[in-house]
């Protein structure tokens, strides 16, 4: 029973062996490219994946056959295959396919256009009133005007309302060098008051004077 054992693991041996030490296939290699050789274009196909296929470029065989869009192989097509450096390389053109897949529309140069910096005596944006309190409604707000600007706003901030939230922005033309706006019961409860006058070009913040603080008067 035990020579039928050894029998039949000497046997498996046998068959094992030569499978371990038989050598690994090799990976077929490419096809040779060359002056000669030509190629049957596939259903699916590409001139990226027979120039891989062959071992040479795209720019290669698009001079070898005059072609002008890589986009623009048909199956049934006989190209001649040659290497990458017995061709010459003509510019391809890519048509303009917005939205398409794989082709970049074309891209179109924008002159370019000056525009003069924006420049503002800021040190002249000064308010001068109020200074010494505010009222409880009604309240006009004075500063100096600011050469260049196109319009001014005024932002007023509540103190006793953590950690001073803006609660009144009011806009006027740079035409006036005031503005009247309330800042009463919309302004919220408490009595220490800031506000600051901004100059404006073309809607956009340019200066920013500094904060003034106020104590506001009682609700009647």
């Amino acid at each position: 029973m035990k020579s039928r054992t050894w029998l039949a693991v000497i046997l498996l041996a046998l068959l094992i062996v030569p499978l371990l030490v038989a050598p690994a296939s090799a990976a077929p290699a490419e096809a040779a490219c060359g002056p000669d050789v030509t190629h049957i274009v596939q259903p699916g196909e590409n001139l990226f994946r027979i120039s891989l296929r062959y071992g040479t470029t795209m720019q290669a065989i698009a001079a070898a056959n005059g072609i002008t869009n890589y986009a623009r192989i048909y199956a049934g097509s006989v190209l001649r295959i040659p290497c990458a450096d017995t061709a010459p390389q003509p510019p391809v053109t890519v048509p303009p396919n917005p939205g398409g897949r794989g082709i970049l529309p074309p891209v179109f140069s924008i002159p370019s256009v000056h525009i003069p910096p924006i420049v503002l005596d800021c040190r002249l944006l000064v308010g001068t009133s109020p200074l010494d309190g505010m009222a409880y409604g009604e309240q006009t707000f004075y500063w100096n005007p600011v050469p260049g600007a196109t319009s001014y706003r005024v932002n007023v901030y509540n103190l006793d309302i953590t950690p001073g939230r803006l609660v009144a922005v009011f806009d006027t033309p740079a035409t006036r060098t005031n503005v009247t706006g309330n800042v009463g019961g919309p302004a919220g409860p408490g009595f220490r008051f800031q506000w600051e006058v901004q100059a404006l070009v073309s809607d956009i913040p340019i200066c920013t004077s500094q904060r003034y603080t106020n104590w506001r008067a009682a609700a009647p």
